[in-house]
């Protein structure tokens, strides 16, 4: 017994002999623009006593003992905003942790009713309306009843903008200023002029016997009502069309095979003439042919080209794709009046649509293939930096889809000091990696670079883009700037994000991701560099693996001499 009472009193002395204190400092700022700093801010660690308020600059700094058994939780509160927690690992005895606090805004909802006034005076609900309000990107869809119900933050500067859309009615574009939440809001609308109005008639006979067919069923596509032939076997069909699309008519009988027409009206009255057979299973057609590429390559047949067949507008009756040598068959009913549309599709080339009547059972038709233009990638991981000799060097990797058959330059982009636009500077070929340019003069200077690849009139998108300074001393000494340069590349991005980050002398560094609540998602870096470059990459996922959503991110970047950089990362899907 008395071995353990002295073994649990020395462990309780070596405890409290390596205890450590932590100076912990940064700034409060707000998360509405990542800048203004947040007075009267309420810092405390948990567990201790002593709590700071951060200072006109929204500064702090605070001193804690740390016993090394667990970690430092510290919480910044500020009333009118979000309370932020933070867990820290000390690895040194000064820390920095930054918060970024979210304005509480309170939640206003708008709800009312969509409907339209008929002649009579009775009111219609509207179902399927769109409502939105002005700076909010969700919007809302009446229901059955054209009742709605919409949730926004307003924050009391300007006027509410709501807007209320149906595809068949004007729209109606409303501000106010709520005095009451929820606030209600009907909108009665009124309905759109029907499109230009157009008539199809003729006659329906038997293909055999030439007589009429009467009470034959006239159906067009996306026009609810139809129309039946009369004793002659005469029909008139009226309706409106929008223009946008062919009009599909079907001719039905019960004892006749039926017919499909598609085409698009020249004339506000158009004629259609049906024939019907009673033959139940018409004889099908055969179209084949070769798919190949076109001149001066029409020798190279192309495997895996899908065609697809059936009448203009309407979805394919039969469908099939080329075998090794380039040849295809498709066998099908043709029981519609006017063409069969072929389609000739194949990755990376023009697709063919082509209108054909066919002339008989087996027809042959060849399609011959004009490849789509090259599309690159932009050259990758622009990097550079200003020498000693009073240069820029510059240096990127080729595009990832770059094949080395194909001959290509690059074309090298600047914007100098407040220029609003980037100017072609110079080209090189293909072989060249770095390319340097001269850079006279005294005083400051700085400038953004950036690299495309060009083929004749196609052009690729710019490259990330670094920005390179430095101060020139009238004995022509070249002082290079101190601001470390920081990018991101691609951005948006998915799956990971490339970082580059270049300073000018060795010091601490520390990298972190936060999220739009101002909450650390990640450190990706807190140590010290040497001079020079660094490549970091941030794979979408937080401190603990867990991969996180899409939305917006920010990477913050602070060295120990005091520079603190942020870049906005988007993070998609």
């Amino acid at each position: 017994m008395r071995r353990l009472i002295l073994f649990l009193a020395l462990a309780t002395l070596f405890t409290l002999s390596f205890a450590e204190v932590v100076n912990i400092s940064g700034s409060v700022s707000s998360m509405n623009d990542w800048i203004t700093p947040i007075e009267g801010a309420t810092i405390q660690v948990e567990n201790i006593d002593e709590q700071v308020i951060t200072d006109e600059n929204g500064y702090y700094t605070i001193d804690v003992d740390w016993v090394w058994n667990g970690p430092i939780v510290v919480t910044c509160i500020k009333e009118g905003y979000t309370s932020v927690t933070e867990t820290l690992f000390p690895e040194h005895p000064y820390e920095y942790l930054d918060f970024f606090l979210e304005v509480l805004v309170p939640t206003n909802v708008i709800q009312g009713n969509v409907y339209y006034t008929e002649l009579c005076g009775n009111t219609i609900p509207i179902a399927g309306a769109f409502i939105s309000v002005g700076g909010v990107e969700n919007f809302v869809e009446t229901d059955a009843n054209g009742f709605y119900s919409i949730e926004f933050i307003w924050n009391w500067d300007s006027a509410v903008v709501m807007n209320c859309e149906h595809i068949d009615y004007e729209t109606i574009v409303y501000s106010f200023f709520p005095s009451e939440n929820p606030a209600t809001v009907d909108f009665e609308m009124i309905p759109l002029p029907l499109p230009y109005s157009h008539s199809i008639s003729g006659n329906v006979s038997d293909i055999t016997t030439g007589s009429p067919i009467v009470d034959v069923e006239i159906h067009i596509d996306s026009v609810n009502e139809n129309v039946y032939s009369d004793s002659n076997g005469n029909y008139q069909f009226m309706f409106n069309w929008d223009w946008d699309s062919a009009v599909i008519i079907t001719c039905s009988h019960a004892a006749y095979e039926s017919q499909i027409v598609s085409f698009y009206p020249d004339s506000e009255e158009s004629y259609v003439n049906f024939t019907l057979s009673t033959e139940a299973n018409p004889a099908p057609i055969t179209i084949q042919g070769f798919v190949t590429q076109a001149y001066p390559n029409n020798d190279q047949p192309i495997e895996g080209a899908v065609l697809s067949f059936g009448a203009p507008g309407a979805d394919p009756v039969a469908a099939t794709r080329t075998e090794t040598n380039g040849f295809y068959t498709a066998s099908l009913v043709w029981n519609w009046y006017g063409p069969i549309q072929i389609n000739c599709h194949y990755p990376g080339h023009y697709h063919i649509v082509m209108d054909c009547f066919p002339d008989g059972e087996m027809n042959d038709l060849n399609f011959f293939m004009q490849p789509l233009p090259p599309v690159f990638e932009p050259p990758a991981n622009l990097s550079g930096y200003v020498s000693n000799d009073d240069r820029v060097v510059l240096e990127w990797s080729a595009p990832m889809n770059w094949p080395l058959e194909h001959p290509l330059s690059y074309r090298i982009y600047i914007k100098e000091n407040d220029n609003q636009y980037f100017h072609p500077l110079a080209t090189t070929s293909l072989s060249e990696f770095v390319h340097t340019f001269s850079v006279s003069g005294s005083g400051t200077w700085n400038a953004e670079f950036t690299v495309t690849v060009f083929e004749d009139s196609t052009e690729t998108a710019f490259s990330n883009i670094i920005t390179l300074g430095h101060t020139t001393a009238n004995d022509g000494d070249v002082q290079v700037l101190q601001k470390p340069i920081l990018d991101v590349y691609p951005n948006p991005f998915n799956p990971s994000a490339n970082i580059f980050l270049n300073i000018q002398e060795h010091q601490h560094v520390k990298a972190q991701i936060f999220n739009i609540k101002g909450q650390t998602i990640e450190t990706l870096l807190d140590m010290k560099l040497q001079e020079g470059s660094h490549n970091l990459v941030w794979d979408g996922t937080d401190s603990n693996g867990s991969k996180q959503s899409s939305g917006i991110y920010f990477l913050k970047v602070r060295t120990g001499s005091g520079v603190s950089l942020t870049r906005k990362l988007t993070l998609i899907k």
